[in-house]
């Protein structure tokens, strides 16, 4: 345990501190910047990795469903 009885030491935040989560692209850059295409290039590289590895255990959850069929099948003979 940490001192003082807390379990994790947390960062401390100054009080004038501003922001306690980081800004929003909208609020800081103008329309059409660089960075929004980055944003959402990043965003949609994301959203194929994730769509990607649901193909992959779906292909591997039929596969598995089709070999206990095979078995079942084989043992009903």
């Amino acid at each position: 345990m940490a001192p003082g009885g807390m379990s994790k030491p947390y960062k401390p935040c100054p009080p004038e501190q501003d922001h306690l989560l980081p800004p929003s692209l909208g609020d800081w850059l103008p329309d059409r910047h660089l960075a929004y295409f980055a944003s959402e290039v990043v965003r949609e590289q994301a959203g194929q990795v994730r769509v990607k590895s649901l193909m992959r255990s779906l292909r591997r959850r039929v596969g598995a469903d089709r070999r206990s069929e095979e078995a079942r099948q084989e043992w009903l003979s």
